[in-house]
């Protein structure tokens, strides 16, 4: 995504479909590539964050990005900054991979 804004997106995309598509219909798409987070995954980066520095490189975008932050990574009551020393989201950096 880059530099594209969410409304960007929503924009782009029912302009290439040829009629407007209501945000939450591409939200919930988006949110269709997500399989989901299981726990243990998550008490393994709670333990190897003891001893080393965890980073998260995304190329994820707003969107989906908060979707995960409300559900996938709050699954232990934690919120994602728990799991990783710093977050690097090429949404936040205006770039791409």
């Amino acid at each position: 995504m880059g530099t594209v804004t969410p409304q960007e997106l929503y924009n782009y995309i029912s302009v290439d479909a040829g009629h407007y598509i209501e945000p939450e219909k591409i939200n919930q798409a988006l949110y269709a590539f997500l399989i989901g987070l299981p726990v243990y995954k998550l008490e393994m980066l709670l333990e190897l964050k003891k001893s080393y520095n965890i980073f998260m490189l995304s190329n994820t975008n707003a969107i989906m990005m908060l979707y995960m932050e409300k559900t996938l990574f709050s699954q232990q009551g934690l919120k994602i900054a728990d799991y990783f020393h710093r977050l690097f989201l090429s949404y936040e950096m205006g770039m791409l991979k």
